[in-house]
């Protein structure tokens, strides 16, 4: 059985939730590897937003194994954001991610909020993708880690790509970075030679495709 827990609720009736902030920083720090500065991220700014008020962990429990099995870190406030999300192995598949989005949405009163991954986890969050239709909005390069694609979900776009269709905007990130992984993302593989990979259609400027 899996029992879904947010932090914030243990935090309200003074709760001691130090041993669970331990073990899922433990957790989370081995699944963050793309991310060299997450355990410096965590103490010194999540862990107080735990407790102000502008951030929330929402962690899935085995009850029967006494077992951490997801970790979902979000960001209140103005800004709206999944910051992490982790799940076990060996739960990958029975829906543990998407109940916890579906809890982080409703957490955020936002049906899409921002969030980041490096473009090779990807493949591992596609279905979680697909599901919330998250829309890439941009991928940047060294964002958190040296040569490393970080595709941005969600999140504010350039003016000059508003009208771009979900394809597009995933073909202009695939241009800008000429990361492979970016592609998984496409609804059709045949849209790749419908939107004229050279041309975009000229729906895309040279100014936004120098960015």
């Amino acid at each position: 059985m899996i029992e879904y827990i947010k932090l914030s609720e243990y935090i309200k009736f003074n709760m001691d939730i130090d041993f669970l902030i331990n073990n899922i920083l433990r957790i989370t720090v081995n699944a963050k590897k793309e991310y060299p500065n997450y355990t410096n991220w965590f103490i010194n700014k999540h862990i107080p937003g735990l407790y102000n008020g502008n951030r929330d962990t929402i962690i899935a429990v085995d009850k029967n194994k006494q077992l951490i099995v997801g970790v979902c870190n979000i960001k209140k406030g103005k800004e709206k954001k999944i910051c992490t999300l982790y799940l076990h192995p060996n739960y990958r598949r029975n829906k543990l991610g998407d109940q916890l989005v579906r809890i982080a949405v409703e957490e955020l009163e936002c049906d899409k909020p921002l969030i980041t991954m490096p473009s090779t986890s990807i493949g591992q969050f596609k279905n979680i993708i697909k599901t919330f239709d998250w829309q890439i909005t941009d991928v940047v390069k060294n964002m958190y880690k040296d040569n490393t694609n970080e595709i941005i979900f969600n999140g504010i776009v350039l003016p000059e790509q508003q009208e771009l269709s979900h394809d597009e905007n995933i073909i202009l990130s695939y241009k800008k970075s000429n990361d492979k992984n970016i592609l998984k993302l496409l609804n059709s593989k045949k849209e790749f030679f419908k939107l004229n990979y050279l041309g975009l259609k000229e729906k895309i400027s040279k100014k936004v495709l120098s960015n």
